[in-house]
């Protein structure tokens, strides 16, 4: 998909540069012939987003290099799996005094205007500060094999008892209600501890899903059907299709920019039936592309890898006789 998408972008570019009334601020044409290497390797992520080939790409490229990492640690799990426990607990470590420093040293403010692009260009598209949620699931997955007595998390051994978790989600609900004061718009300290504790929460909300899985009979109605809609087919093919969304709607907002003549007034109706046309034209591309190209490829995928397992099944067992 990122490769058709270069292609789309390259193309559709091109061509509104020619035909276009309105100036094309972003000659994304120009970076995906020039850099178009970052994206096939997928690393991407480490250079800067302002001149980068389809830039919105950037999350492909961290996902990928955490699944090679993870794969990695796999691996040396098998064979030093207490090297492997103490170089996870040190990354997440390391990860949150990082991201503790990199918020402090930011000159940064609680305005949205303000907020947004700081944080997006040295703290939301860091990898390693993103590392994060994949560290407090590994420490998850490692409590699961080795198994959980009384269906306890990790969170309940940090975090012991009814009144401890009462107490922390007092100080949760603390820190948010002092984040919508003015008074606090410069608040580092505060600022900070807010940043992290938004995505731990986030992160053990979905760790906490995952280990629903394999014990929905002890977990409450609310996280058995949000566990069933996870797992559910309709929800799969969901899933896959606003993969697609995501990689071609910035595409089609700029083809829809530089297809008119002139500036359309602020008038909200008018943008009303605008967004939602495109959301719709949106979806039906994106099914074209899930249902005839990414599927497809997928079962395409899954063939290749069974068929060179079944060649390397006959050969391990002559080895062992």
């Amino acid at each position: 998909m990122q490769i058709v998408l270069m292609l789309l972008v390259t193309v559709a570019i091109s061509y509104y540069r020619e035909v276009s009334l309105l100036h094309v601020h972003v000659p994304l044409d120009d970076y995906c012939a020039q850099d178009w290497w970052q994206n096939m390797m997928l690393i991407q992520n480490m250079f800067s987003t302002h001149y980068m080939c389809a830039n919105w790409t950037w999350s492909l490229a961290c996902e990928m290099q955490f699944h090679v990492l993870a794969m990695l640690l796999l691996h040396l799990y098998v064979h030093r799996p207490r090297l492997v426990r103490r170089l996870v607990v040190g990354i997440l470590v390391a990860n949150l005094v990082y991201s503790l420093a990199l918020v402090v040293t930011m000159d940064i403010q609680m305005r949205f205007e303000l907020l947004s692009p700081q944080m997006n260009d040295h703290f939301y598209f860091n990898s390693f500060v993103r590392l994060q949620t994949y560290a407090v699931g590994a420490v998850y997955a490692h409590a699961h094999v080795n198994g959980i007595r009384d269906g306890k998390t990790p969170l309940d051994l940090v975090l012991p008892g009814r009144l401890v978790k009462s107490l922390a989600a007092a100080v949760v609900l603390w820190v948010i209600w002092q984040l919508q004061l003015e008074a606090n718009d410069q608040n580092k300290q505060l600022i900070t501890a807010g940043v992290i504790m938004i995505r731990l929460i986030i992160s053990l909300i979905t760790l906490h899903l995952i280990l629903a899985n394999f014990s929905t009979e002890r977990c409450s109605f609310v996280i058995r059907w949000g566990t069933q809609l996870l797992q559910a087919n309709c929800f799969q093919f969901f899933g896959k299709l606003t993969f697609t969304f995501y990689l071609i709607h910035p595409l089609l907002i700029m083809c829809f920019n530089y297809g008119f003549s002139y500036l359309l007034p602020s008038d909200f109706s008018l943008w009303s039936i605008i967004t939602i046309a495109y959301t719709v034209i949106g979806f039906a591309v994106s099914t074209v592309l899930t249902l005839f190209l990414e599927m497809p490829f997928n079962r395409l995928t899954n063939l290749l890898m069974s068929s060179l397992a079944t060649q390397q099944a006959p050969a391990s067992k002559k080895k062992d006789k």
